[in-house]
């Protein structure tokens, strides 16, 4: 197959250059590479893939080192024709991913053990399930914009990087709708500190292997620390849940609905009345350990930690510098809770918020949270008339072409 060509390094050292890329990368590189053209390619160091032991004197593992070829769509048509054809395409993560989520994460699962175990997630997104969280987000919103009040005060007035302050708010937010009160105000920081080392680790490009004082190291510690402080929250879930505590968080109505599935299915099982049980559960799913469960808030808080958080920086700065926006926003906020900023809101009323609802999508326009989405090829994919990518290798999406 005649395959073509695209913009690219016409020469690339052996090893040391994908090698030091992969240990130091930057995205100065690719944005480059952005700029060259709609297609251009990288070749970046991989993994090392172990062939076997080469017996010898000196008895060394005998290695192969694999080099990727990644492809950078880099127009907004083209991105939008690789997210249109999975027939060609599908998500993937860098190698690392496993060895920091684990490699049994429900993520990676695949078949009837990940339909099982997303089955038991299903009820926590429930309209009425997103409704019962809002009081305890909206007790953290309240705590840290008095934090950033007395941070602008104690500044004077003069501007003051926000960006890890925002970081830490979000990451608050998820905890306390995920993790309750389980988790301490100490750890939360601590978590939002571990969560910036752990996106470090995972960038597109890293040095594959695990060693000292590299970010993949510093991001295994601290995924380490986390999913330990996430397990210790769910064993303290259970206790509350086991005695009749109500739920207030998402792994308190994970957790009561897995002690009820059980008890629900052993009377079945047995032919026992259940008359008595209470309503049967919606959803019936099986019981999940603490790691799992531990896991699986990990995942659901890596996934939009970044992302939110960029967000939520950029919407503040944009809307300082248009006043208009800003004062738009905060009337019809006033507007739904009749003039009392600390009366309660619910979902229909947030729903209602049409201006509000507008600036985000705009803003998500404007400066998307995510620029940069990797796929890998499942078969020859002919991108254009004159270039076909191979199969097994990546594309790196770039998602920040929307801005006029």
């Amino acid at each position: 197959m005649n395959k073509g060509n695209i913009v690219g390094p016409a020469f690339k050292e052996p090893f040391i250059g994908p090698f030091l890329q992969s240990v130091n990368p930057k995205f100065e590189e690719y944005y480059a590479k952005w700029k060259s053209g709609p297609l251009s390619c990288v070749s970046v160091f991989h993994k090392y893939v172990f062939l076997g032991t080469l017996v010898h004197s000196k008895g060394r593992a005998l290695t192969k080192l694999d080099y990727r070829f990644v492809v950078i769509a880099a127009t907004r048509d083209m991105a939008r024709k690789v997210f249109n054809s999975p027939a060609y395409v599908k998500p993937c993560v860098v190698d690392v991913a496993h060895k920091l989520l684990g490699a049994d994460n429900w993520v990676f699962l695949d078949g009837p053990a990940h339909i099982a175990f997303r089955k038991g997630l299903n009820g926590l997104f429930t309209r009425k399930a997103l409704q019962s969280y809002l009081p305890g987000q909206e007790e953290v919103y309240r705590r840290y914009l008095r934090k950033f009040l007395k941070v602008t005060e104690d500044a004077g007035g003069k501007p003051v990087p926000f960006m890890p302050k925002f970081r830490e708010v979000m990451c608050a937010v998820s905890l306390r709708t995920f993790c309750g009160t389980y988790i301490s105000d100490e750890a939360v920081k601590k978590i939002a500190d571990d969560y910036y080392l752990i996106t470090a680790a995972l960038e597109l490009v890293n040095f594959p292997i695990i060693l000292p004082f590299t970010k993949t190291w510093y991001g295994k510690k601290s995924s380490d620390n986390v999913l330990a402080e996430f397990s210790k929250a769910s064993a303290k879930s259970k206790v509350r849940m086991a005695v009749g505590g109500e739920p207030t968080c998402i792994m308190d109505a994970w957790i009561k609905n897995s002690f009820a599935s059980k008890k629900w299915l052993e009377a079945e099982a047995k032919g026992l009345c259940t008359e008595n049980f209470g309503e049967k559960p919606t959803v019936l799913s099986r019981e999940f350990t603490d790691y799992e469960i531990a896991q699986t808030v990990f995942t659901f808080l890596f996934a939009s930690q970044d992302a939110t958080s960029s967000a939520a920086t950029w919407l503040f700065q944009t809307m300082a510098q248009r006043p208009d926006v800003l004062d738009r926003v905060r009337k019809e906020n006033y507007d739904i809770r009749k003039g009392d900023i600390h009366a309660a809101v619910d979902l229909d009323q947030l729903e209602s918020m049409t201006y509000t609802r507008a600036v985000i999508r705009e803003l998500l326009r404007y400066r998307p949270p995510v620029i940069m989405v990797p796929y890998a090829v499942k078969k020859a994919f002919p991108i254009t008339d004159t270039y076909t990518v191979p199969k097994g290798e990546e594309w790196f999406i770039n998602c920040n072409q929307n801005r006029s």
